[in-house]
């Protein structure tokens, strides 16, 4: 059976999961928003030069801060994107979804303060 979560519940999990941020690093998202969609678009696949073959969780798109100068004040808001339909299918019940979710928004976060995916890589497994 294919789980689906209804669009407000999946949003109270992914702000669960911002809420379980230390204060600290919520403080730095000020200027991020974070978007929920059912999956990316063709576009945004596009834009963003991923395969299309590529199941994607979720997405960081915009300057993370370890690359900002002082001089770079005004700025359109960074974007996170969670895909719903992308984590409903990787899991098979309600607590695997808030872990998935919890996962890919620190994931996405981390992007945001310049990690790459292999520094993401070895911070997930400890």
């Amino acid at each position: 059976m294919k789980l689906r979560l209804t669009r407000q519940r999946f949003k109270e999990l992914v702000e669960e999961a911002i809420r379980q941020l230390p204060s600290k690093l919520q403080s730095y998202l000020s200027n991020v928003l974070i978007q929920i969609q059912s999956r990316p678009t063709r576009e945004q696949l596009r834009q963003w030069n991923i395969p299309s073959t590529v199941h994607l969780l979720g997405f960081y798109h915009g300057v993370p801060v370890s690359k900002r100068s002082k001089d770079d004040t005004w700025r359109l808001p960074d974007e996170i994107y969670i895909f719903q339909e992308s984590i409903e299918k990787v899991c098979t019940g309600d607590e695997a979804v808030r872990k998935e979710i919890r996962q890919t928004v620190w994931h996405e976060i981390a992007h945001h303060f310049g990690f790459d995916e292999k520094e993401i890589d070895e911070w997930e497994r400890y």
